[in-house]
């Protein structure tokens, strides 16, 4: 009598997904390793795994990627809030900033502030000055007052 075995296919997964890219250092950036997660587990039977752990391991990885990106999200919003309010409490303030076209110091009290492409923004006078450039704070000075006799 002849007996008739069946084996598995062979599924092989590429080193790296189509697209990767690679951080200067050589180790593959976060979307490289999340497509090659996917891959893997993709292509991985799960009625007979390879190791029965290694499920299991790729599966909290990827749970822990997903949490360090809402991490990552929550912290830039909370920086960027801390952002617009400091900038927001140097209304009426004086600030010193270094202008850039002349590296000579300028000076100027806050009438405004509005947001920007990546920071608040400062209206003092007629410019605008990136909240980051600003070097020093006082409180404005007052104009002589004249006395009457």
């Amino acid at each position: 009598m002849t007996t008739i075995t069946t084996t598995p296919p062979v599924v092989s997964s590429p080193a790296a997904p189509p697209g990767a890219t690679t951080t200067p250092n050589g180790v593959l950036d976060r979307d490289a390793f999340l497509r090659l997660l996917v891959a893997q587990l993709k292509y991985q039977d799960p009625m007979a795994p390879s190791d029965p752990g290694a499920m299991m391991a790729q599966t909290s990885q990827m749970a822990m990627v997903e949490r360090l990106e809402e991490l990552q999200r929550a912290t830039a919003d909370l920086v960027s809030e801390n952002r617009a309010r400091g900038a927001a409490s140097l209304l009426g303030q004086q600030v010193a900033w270094t202008d850039p076209a002349t590296g000579e110091e300028q000076r100027g009290v806050v009438s405004a502030v509005r947001p920007g492409a990546t920071s608040p923004v400062l209206v003092v006078g007629d410019r605008e000055i990136p909240y980051a450039d600003v070097t020093s704070v006082a409180l404005p000075t007052a104009p002589p007052q004249e006395r009457t006799p």
